[in-house]
Parts: structure tokens; sequence; C-alpha cells
């Protein structure tokens, strides 16, 4: 986000009336830092409840994981 308010990018979120631009107070930083934080928050637990959900069809034998792009020819 920080990359895109110092190239100039007014970033806004409607719903919660938020707007950031590259001259934001010490409030819209901290609110951007907590949001931040919730969203990495919320990846990781997505993320392990994909492992436990892979981990489980492994274990049940239905899980092939990913096809080939190559097949032995262009290999």
């Amino acid at each position: 986000m920080r990359t895109l308010t110092g190239k100039g990018v007014r970033v806004e979120f409607v719903k919660e009336s938020l707007t950031f631009t590259g001259e934001d107070s010490p409030m819209a930083t901290l609110l951007l830092s907590v949001m931040d934080a919730f969203a990495e928050f919320e990846r990781a637990l997505i993320l392990g409840r994909q492992r436990v959900g892979i981990a489980a069809a492994k274990q049940r034998g239905v899980y092939t994981g990913r096809k080939p792009t190559l097949n032995a020819e262009q290999a």
C-alpha cells in the first residue's frame, strides 16, 4: 500500500470510509498497519487449513498433486 501511495495513488475503502494518500496522519498509518496485520493473519489461517486438507486428502488417496505441464517428449 505504501508503494502505491508513494507513487501518488489514492487508495479509498468506500465501505469503511477510509482514504489513504501519501500524506497520511499517524492515525491513518495505524489503521493501515492493523488492517495489514489482520490480512496477514487471515492468510496464514487459510494456508494452514489448506495444508490440513491436503494432508487428509493424501491419506485418503484422492490427492494426486498438480498435473505435469510438460509431457515426456517436451521434457
